[in-house]
Order: C-alpha cells, then sequence, then structure tokens
C-alpha cells in the first residue's frame, strides 16, 4: 500500500515555538517522522511518499543521515492537503493511506484497513471523539457507519452534534485522485470529502477507534503529548492491548431522572463534565450505557434521543471531556401505549441488565470487563454489573448501596469518580 504524510504547511502555529519543522519534534527518544517511518516499518508499508514545504532542507538532512529510504517532494507553492496528493494520482496502487503530517499516532493500521475493505470505501475517515470538538472537523454518520455529513472546523456558530472528529488520518481509492485539480491549492477535506458525501456512487465511512491520535500542532498539544507518552497512553490505547472501562448509566447518574417521560440528558447534575474529565485523565474508557424504552413505547422519536445524545456530547465537550461512546436500547418488552412502535416491542438482547451492550463495546473497543466499573443508580445496574464480571458501584441511591454492602455511599458521579480517581492514582 502507498502510503503519503502531508507535511508540505508553513509550520504557522508552531513557528513561535520552535524553528525545527515538527516532524523533527523531539518526543522522549524519538520524534513525528520517526513515529511515521516505525509504524510503516511494523506494518511493512514500503512505498512512502513524504510532501514537505518549511524545513525540508532540515528534513531531507535527516533522512539522509539516518539512511531512511522514502520519496520525498518539495512543495514550490503551498498546493495543501488535496493539491499534494494530486501528484501521485497515476500510482497503480488501489488505496492510499493518508496521515497529516502533524498527528502522533498509534494505530493498528490492518484493521482500520480492514474496516474500509469491508465496507467497500472509496474514502475512509479514521475517527474518535477528542476533548476540543468545538476547534475540530465533526462527523456525521448513520447506523453504518457511512458518513452523511462532515462539519468544518471553521464553523462560526456552535452545533449539537456527536463528538467524533476526524483524526488527520484517511484511507482513499486511489483513483478519486482525478477529481482534485493540478498545481492547485486544494483541502482534501473541503474539495474532496465534502463534496462527495451526497453523492449515492460515492461510499465514505467512518472508522471510529479509541487508539491514540493527537495533533500536536500547537505548543500546548505538544506537551500534553509528552506527558501522554510518559504514562505510555499511545501504547496502551492501542487496539491490540486490551483497556479497562467505566460505564456510566445514563438518567439518575448523568442527569436528573425524571420517572415514566422522557428525562433530558442535558440536565445535568453539578460538575458533571468535571468528573468525566477525569475519568479521560485516568485512562479508562467512558461509555454510557442507557435503557430508553420511551422510544418504543412512542413517547419520544428515536431521532430525539441521538439529537440529545449529540447535544450532551457537544456540551461535555465544552467541558473538556468526551465520552468514548454511547450505547441505548430503544426496546421495551410490554405492549398497550398509545403510540408506541411495533417493531421494538420486543425482548431483545441489549436491555439492561442483558449484556448485548456491553458485549457489543467489549468487541469494538477490546475491552477488559474484570478491571471495568459500571457506575449506576438501580439494582438493574447493579446485576448488569454482576452479570458482565465488571464491579459495580451504586450511586444516588443509599438504601441500595447499603443493601448490597457497598463499603462507601456516593451522592453523585463526581463525588464517585473523586474517589476512583485517588484509588488510581496511589
Amino acid at each position: 500500500m502507498l502510503i503519503a504524510i502531508l507535511a508540505g504547511g508553513k509550520g504557522s502555529r508552531f513557528i513561535k515555538f520552535s524553528k525545527k519543522p515538527k516532524l523533527l519534534i523531539k518526543f522522549k527518544d524519538y520524534n513525528l517522522l520517526d513515529n511515521f517511518i516505525n509504524q510503516c516499518k511494523d506494518f511493512n508499508f514500503k512505498k512512502i511518499f513524504l510532501f514537505l514545504g518549511f524545513g525540508s532542507d532540515k528534513i531531507i538532512h535527516y533522512l539522509k543521515n539516518n539512511r531512511i529510504k522514502v520519496n520525498y517532494f518539495l512543495e514550490s507553492k503551498p498546493l495543501g492537503t488535496g493539491g499534494a496528493l494530486k501528484i501521485i494520482e497515476n500510482k497503480k496502487d488501489k488505496n492510499i493511506l493518508v496521515i497529516m503530517g502533524d498527528v502522533l499516532a498509534n494505530v493498528n493500521f490492518k484493521k482500520f484497513i480492514t474496516f474500509h475493505k469491508s465496507k467497500k470505501s472509496d474514502i475512509t475517515l479514521f475517527a474518535h471523539p477528542n476533548n476540543h470538538p468545538y476547534d475540530s472537523d465533526l462527523i456525521a454518520t448513520d447506523v453504518n457507519s457511512r458518513v452523511i455529513k462532515f462539519y468544518s472546523k471553521n464553523r462560526k456558530k456552535r452545533l449539537y452534534v456527536r463528538n467524533l472528529a476526524s483524526a488527520g488520518i484517511y484511507l482513499v481509492k486511489t483513483r478519486l485522485l482525478k477529481l482534485l485539480k493540478k498545481n492547485t491549492f486544494q483541502d482534501l477535506s473541503k474539495n474532496l470529502i465534502e463534496k462527495l458525501i451526497n453523492k449515492k456512487k460515492y461510499r465514505i465511512f467512518a472508522y471510529h477507534s479509541r487508539e491514540y491520535v493527537k495533533d500536536v500542532g500547537t505548543p500546548d498539544r505538544y506537551f500534553q503529548v509528552q506527558k501522554d507518552i510518559k504514562l505510555r497512553l499511545p501504547f496502551k490505547r492501542n487496539l491490540n492491548n486490551k483497556m479497562s472501562a467505566i460505564f456510566l448509566d445514563r438518567d439518575g447518574v448523568i442527569n436528573k431522572e425524571k420517572y415514566n417521560i422522557y428525562s433530558n440528558p442535558c440536565n445535568f447534575y453539578p460538575r458533571t463534565a468535571e468528573a468525566i474529565r477525569k475519568i479521560n485523565k485516568m485512562n479508562y474508557l467512558c461509555i454510557v450505557i442507557t435503557n430508553q424504552p420511551a422510544i418504543a413505547k412512542g413517547f419520544v422519536k428515536e431521532d430525539f434521543v441521538k439529537f440529545t445524545h449529540a447535544k450532551m456530547e457537544t456540551l461535555v465537550g465544552y467541558g473538556g471531556a468526551y465520552f468514548d461512546d454511547i450505547l441505548y436500547c430503544p426496546h421495551h418488552p410490554e405492549k398497550g401505549f398509545k403510540g408506541e412502535l411495533k417493531k421494538y416491542k420486543i425482548k431483545c438482547f441489549c436491555r439492561k441488565p442483558k449484556l448485548g451492550l456491553i458485549k457489543k463495546a467489549e468487541k469494538k473497543f477490546n475491552i477488559d470487563l474484570k478491571k471495568s466499573y459500571f457506575i449506576g443508580n438501580s439494582l438493574v445496574d447493579y446485576n448488569l454489573a454482576v452479570n458482565s464480571g465488571m464491579k459495580p458501584i451504586i450511586i444516588n441511591n443509599i438504601s441500595l448501596s447499603k443493601s448490597i454492602k457497598q463499603k462507601k455511599h456516593f451522592n453523585n458521579l463526581h463525588q464517585c469518580v473523586n474517589y476512583l480517581y485517588k484509588q488510581v492514582s496511589s
């Protein structure tokens, strides 16, 4: 497979911090260029094309001194992420793995490629939630992970959409490069991806991952990545390695619960975003698992539930935190409600305390359930945790926490996560 590393920018965001090009900035005992080359070696990628702009002389000198064999192109004028790729449109490889030159990544590329091929995708975007969705390119997908909308980071208004950000890694069918203009500045997202999303003949998908991909384009993010490397987070988050998770019930844990009607998930308990942010810092996946029978009963439209979840992710994102995923069960087994949806009035495998949603998350993110927690407020949540091998924690329900002989009682999520944080950090 052909690999294109796009590092042709001016380095304008970083030049005040360092005179070195970003590819050569040190992270412990390696730099971004080393990281890219080593990953290419790990996956036996031999056709590497490097597109250079600012600091190209220093990068070429580094390549020669370290005997690194790559093909490189010097941009005589800025071509952008799309214009650069036009240069290699006549290559025979069917697919190109495109990586932005300002990200540090530790990714199982084989799984990414397998997903791309299984979907018969024309373009696949590597996507993940992050703690700054407000200045990220965001992606909206359907239930099959097909991209239906792309929201540029340059948007002026706040949008209530899922925190699913484009991470700067793409798989692109080589034949699509013919749609780009030659020797012209173009943006891969704006001039190719956005234009093709609404055309039925093109298949564009998002690969939702929990793996480590971080933009180091600003000094603040550079220093954060330095801290992450000391904690070995890039390695730990690779899909080859199991991760622990903190699963959260929604109503009565994240937001105030109203019985027999649809609870507003954005009616947060105090300091909820702070609690989620602390879970992120603990390097646990943070996944919401919730029963939403109001959909089956006809009390609320499923699209409205999806919108309120997107709004919840947006608000938490503005608090510098994120959920790795939100999974819900729309079913309810009992019939007799006015306006109920018959297709959802079933005995399913995903309604808590059954394990369907937990198993889905376990497989998708390679989770070690025995080292994970489920924080809930009901006996259903407790039974789900026990049945799946997780450690149950009941909050906001003193009588239940006493009956299950829980050692500590927690009035809210913030209090509970603070306790866990001290346990993990000690």
